[in-house]
């Protein structure tokens, strides 16, 4: 059961604590950036000030090196201790797709370990109480994905004898949410930011904004330089993307891997995360190319198009490149293995599989790498246009989004003379007259 979305705190809050009295575990599931940490803390705080009751929060994360060496003894002791007699005892668990890894013993992973730890942990301490946040698919069986929130009811109800499993959902913003949460920010800071202006200068983003952490960056930015600077969408979503993976590193550190510099590691990060997002373009690429005429309409930015399309790529299928520039990042710093390193907000992987949560970034990441590739040529051959080059080029098909992409990133850099000379011999050359 689904608990339904409310737009009241107090009736939410309520309801939560309705669903603790009548089940011990409580998962709180949703999409990156939804607001599933916001709320696990919204709940951690309503129970701290509950009388008779001792809590404790933590990252799933924590877990991960115990799970590894199967050292239940060890948690369940830790867990034990965190008790205070005559209090009810309620743990809180942050990220658990982030266990979302194989185990040792390669039967199963540290996610189905863990929770598999929670409810046996529950049926020997009746004063227990989990409440647990995690993506919404974390796991793809035969090409499917598979919710978490099955499997969990499934453990949960057969141990208990329960006849339903209640969790709650969180989701994108609606419409008149994101109306009423820029009006609300804009008062905060004092500023004239209405979503009708928003909307008829940024319509291409007007679907990412759905997404509550995505919504936040883009307006943290216009708080800063204005809603009338001249930065285009694609700026918010490099943004997104770079403080993503900086919270990535330091979930990374927290997990042992102290093994490279904060600007290193963004760097290094998102070069690999091109690498992947090309690949992924270039195997998916026929059936991509069957959407046709509809990748050609106005809206260069995907929006709800893709939305609901994976595209997955297995470990196996990467190309020579991306497989060294992996493998070189292990090799460097071998703590990273320990690291969930292919597991963030935008992209998920489930054994040998990988997919992007948000096919904007796709594309956009895929741009990157191309944009890069073709810079590498033109300042090798600063004299104009080769036909060699052509072989060199890392191509895919240049769907509108990458041209767009690279048109702007040139505008960016300030590079249009550097790129106009350089193409201004390729229209010139006698074979290329076709």
């Amino acid at each position: 059961i689904c608990l339904k979305n409310t737009d009241n705190r107090e009736t939410l809050m309520k309801n939560i604590l309705e669903i603790l009295n009548s089940q011990r575990l409580l998962l709180i599931v949703g999409d990156y950036g939804s607001g599933k940490t916001v709320l696990l803390k919204a709940v951690h705080k309503m129970i701290n000030e509950m009388n008779n009751t001792v809590s404790f929060t933590s990252l799933c994360q924590y877990m991960f090196p115990y799970i590894q060496n199967n050292d239940k003894k060890r948690v369940f002791f830790f867990w034990d201790s965190l008790r205070v007699e005559g209090r009810k005892q309620y743990i809180f668990l942050d990220s658990l797709d982030d266990l979302n890894l194989p185990s040792e013993n390669g039967k199963n992973n540290c996610l189905d370990t863990c929770m598999d730890w929670i409810v046996e942990y529950l049926t020997k301490r009746p004063d227990c109480s989990f409440i647990v946040t995690s993506r919404n698919y974390v796991q793809i069986n035969h090409g499917k994905k598979e919710t978490i929130q099955r499997d969990m009811a499934e453990n949960y109800y057969i141990r208990f004898d329960m006849e339903q499993f209640a969790f709650i959902k969180t989701r994108e913003l609606k419409s008149e949410e994101i109306a009423t949460w820029i009006e609300e920010y804009s008062k905060l800071y004092k500023v004239n930011i209405s979503k009708t202006g928003v909307k008829e200068r940024f319509k291409r983003i007007i679907n990412s904004l759905k997404n509550p952490l995505f919504l936040f960056i883009f307006m943290e930015s216009c708080i800063q330089n204005g809603i009338h600077d001249n930065k285009q969408y694609y700026c918010y979503y490099q943004e997104f993307i770079e403080q993503t993976i900086e919270g990535k590193y330091y979930f990374e550190t927290y997990n042992a891997a102290y093994v490279l510099q904060k600007e290193k590691f963004v760097r290094q990060y998102q070069e690999l995360l091109e690498y992947i997002a090309f690949d992924i373009l270039q195997n998916n690429n026929n059936d991509i190319n069957e959407l046709g005429e509809e990748l050609w309409e106005k809206e260069v930015l995907l929006g709800e198009r893709l939305s609901n399309r994976n595209y997955y790529l297995r470990m196996s299928q990467f190309s020579t490149v991306t497989a060294n520039k992996l493998n070189q990042m292990w090799e460097n710093h071998q703590e990273l293995k320990d690291a969930n390193l292919l597991n963030c907000y935008f992209i998920a992987k489930e054994g040998d599989l990988l997919f992007f949560r948000d096919v904007n970034i796709l594309f956009l990441l895929a741009s990157n790498r191309i944009y890069k590739n073709l810079w590498e040529i033109i300042e090798k051959n600063n004299d104009g246009f080769k036909l060699d080059d052509l072989g060199e080029i890392q191509m895919i098909d240049f769907y509108p989004q990458l041209l767009d992409f690279m048109l702007y990133q040139i505008q960016v850099d300030g590079r249009q003379g550097e790129f106009f000379r350089y193409a201004y011999y390729a229209v010139r050359e006698e074979n290329l007259q076709n």
